[in-house]
Formats: structure tokens, C-alpha cells, sequence
């Protein structure tokens, strides 16, 4: 096997393995910190394509309550059919990446699947990075939609965001960003692309060399 079809097969497991682990993890991470006369409320709201994972903690005048909860996404319809194509899109990607390693491996004995691992590497890549960009454009909206107006009409802003407010004794702030398996995610297909353009590379090399006519004595 040649040097850059073992680095091609290397990118591509690693890039496998990325995707598969981005359908566990968080892609978007909202905080919200709020006091009040009542207490205090601290949480953090995961939403990972399997559903969301909230943990908050309350700080009552005679109460301290911590808890934990997850579920699948019932109460909030929009945000779960981005997730339910999220899913779809980053396993198109795992499942290709895949494909492609094994089909590049074969080459060595079926020099027509390096063509074909070549096609399934750019299918990865575009499903891979498909699927961040959707749910950077669409997420945000769609939790408005869901949620509704928050406490002291905050609304998300975009991906990337924080806002505050206050009225009477009640204050309220709130962070929004990217969870980790959303940058696995562009990993995942930033490895899928250069993976293959390092087969098209080596075949673009190996072509011309069988190609070209004997020397002349």
C-alpha cells in the first residue's frame, strides 16, 4: 500500500470514528443563570441529537435542589426534526467514510474501487459538513419557535450568543454556543475531504506514470 493511500485510510478511520462520536455529544450548550427574592436557578441545557440533557440547580430561602434530566425532543417538534436530519446526515457520513476506507484497502487488489472510494469520500464529506451548517442556520429559530417567547422576551439571536434582562427583584442571563460534537462534526468532514483529495492526488500520480510509452535506446 502506498504512502498516501495508508495516510488516506488513517484520516478516514479517524474521520469515522469523529462522526460516530458527534451523534452522542452536544452540539449546541445554552446556560442560564437567573436570581430572584425566591433563589436562585443555575442550568445548562445540552441539546445533542439524541435529545436534550438539562442539570440545574435551585437555590431556595430553605431548599437546595440539584437535578438531571434527559428525553428525546416530544415537546420541542422543530428542534427534533433538525436533530432527526442531523442524525441522517452525520450517518450518511459515517456510514460512506467507512466504505471508502474498505474500499480503499481493496484497491490494492481491485484498482477500480479506488475511483469508487474516492466518490464515497467526497458523499462523506458533503453529508458530514451538511449537517453543522444546518444546524447552525436553523437550530437557533427553531428553539424560538419551540420554546416560545423566554422569561423578559430573550430570544436566541443567532448561534453564537448571550443576553440579559432584568424587571422588579427578577434578573436573568443567558449564554448560547456550540457544543464539542458540533466541531467534531466539521472535523470529521474536514478529515473526509482531505482524505480525499489524497486519493484523487495518488491517482492523478500513478495514471500518467502506466501511461506513459517506453524510453527510447
Amino acid at each position: 500500500m502506498q504512502r498516501l493511500t495508508k495516510l488516506s485510510v488513517v484520516l478516514s478511520a479517524v474521520a469515522v470514528v469523529m462522526a460516530i462520536a458527534a451523534l452522542v455529544g452536544p452540539w449546541w450548550v445554552v446556560g442560564t443563570d437567573s436570581t430572584s427574592h425566591a433563589g436562585t436557578f443555575i442550568g445548562t441545557t445540552e441539546y445533542t441529537p439524541l435529545g436534550p440533557r438539562v442539570a440545574f440547580q435551585t437555590t431556595g430561602l430553605v431548599t437546595v435542589i440539584t437535578a438531571n434530566s434527559s428525553g428525546y425532543y416530544q415537546e420541542l417538534p422543530r428542534t427534533g426534526a433538525i436533530f432527526l436530519a442531523t442524525i441522517g446526515l452525520v450517518g450518511l457520513g459515517a456510514v460512506s467514510g467507512a466504505l471508502a476506507v474498505f474500499t480503499l484497502v481493496r484497491s490494492e487488489a481491485r484498482p477500480g474501487f479506488r475511483k469508487l472510494s474516492s466518490l464515497l469520500g467526497i458523499l462523506a464529506f458533503g453529508a458530514a459538513v451538511t449537517a453543522p451548517v444546518l444546524v447552525m442556520l436553523s437550530l437557533p429559530g427553531a428553539a424560538n419557535q419551540d420554546i416560545g417567547t423566554l422569561p423578559l422576551a430573550i430570544q436566541f439571536s443567532g448561534f453564537w450568543g448571550s443576553a440579559s434582562a432584568s424587571r422588579f427583584d427578577l434578573s436573568l442571563s443567558m449564554v448560547w454556543s456550540a457544543g464539542w460534537a458540533w466541531y467534531a462534526a466539521i472535523a470529521a468532514a474536514a478529515l473526509f475531504f482531505l482524505a480525499s483529495l489524497l486519493v484523487f492526488r495518488e491517482r492523478g500520480a500513478t495514471v500518467p506514470a502506466l501511461a506513459s510509452p517506453p524510453a527510447s535506446p
